[in-house]
C-alpha cells in the first residue's frame, strides 16, 4: 500500500427523535482513503449504521446503488448525526458515486464532559471512551484504519473495528442525550428572535 494513502474513519451517530426511531441513535461512520491535501478529500468507501448492538456496513465503493431508504434516512430533518471529528464527512459522502447527502452533523467532543465536568473537546476517541464511558483499552488500531477499505470483502479486523467505532458513537449519543442538542439550539434561536 502507498504510505501516502491513509484511511481515516471518523464516527458520527444519527439521533432521531421521531416516533418511528424512538429517539434511538444510529451510528454512521464513513471510511475512506485520502492521498491528497485536505481540500481534495476522496469519497467514503464504507458507511456503517448501528442501532443498539446491530451494525450494517455498506461498501459504498463496491455497490452499484444503495437502497432508496438510505438517502431518505440520511436526510431526514428529524435526525441529527453525532460523531467524533466528523466535519468533512458530508463532503466525503457527497463525493461517492451515490452522491449521498446527510443532515446536521454534531461533533460529540463539543458536548461530552468527564465525570468532573471538564470538556473532552480536544481528546482522542480512546480518551473519550475511557473518560466519558469508563471503558479502558478500547482502541482503534491504526494499521486497520490504514488498510484498504475498497476491497470486495472486508477482513474480520476491519469489520470489528468499524463495529466498535459505530457502537461507541451510538452509546455516546444515547448517554449524552445528544439528540436534544438540535432542539435546544432551535428553541434558543427562536427565543432570541
Amino acid at each position: 500500500m502507498d504510505p501516502r494513502r491513509r484511511l481515516s474513519s471518523p464516527s458520527f451517530a444519527l439521533l432521531s427523535p421521531s416516533r418511528r426511531w424512538s429517539r434511538r441513535p444510529v451510528d454512521t461512520p464513513p471510511s475512506w482513503y485520502f492521498s491528497s491535501p485536505p481540500s481534495h478529500y476522496r469519497p467514503a468507501d464504507t458507511l456503517q449504521l448501528c442501532v443498539g448492538t446491530s451494525c450494517l456496513i455498506i461498501q459504498l465503493s463496491n455497490c452499484k446503488r444503495v437502497p432508496d431508504i438510505i438517502p431518505r434516512f440520511l436526510t431526514d430533518p428529524n435526525t441529527t448525526f453525532v460523531g467524533i471529528r466528523n466535519s468533512e464527512d458530508a463532503k466525503r459522502l457527497a463525493r461517492t458515486r451515490h452522491q449521498l447527502e446527510i443532515g446536521e452533523l454534531l461533533d460529540a467532543r463539543m458536548y461530552v464532559v468527564d465525570p468532573q465536568g471538564r470538556s473532552l473537546r480536544g481528546r482522542s476517541f480512546e480518551e473519550i471512551v475511557e473518560k466519558y464511558m469508563g471503558f479502558r483499552r478500547v482502541k482503534l488500531d491504526r494499521g486497520i484504519s490504514r488498510s484498504d477499505w475498497s476491497i470486495e470483502y472486508l477482513i474480520n479486523d476491519q469489520i470489528l473495528q468499524v463495529s466498535v467505532d459505530a457502537y461507541v458513537c451510538f452509546k455516546l449519543g444515547v448517554s449524552a442525550r445528544l439528540w436534544q442538542v438540535k432542539f435546544y439550539e432551535m428553541y434558543r434561536s427562536n427565543k432570541m428572535c
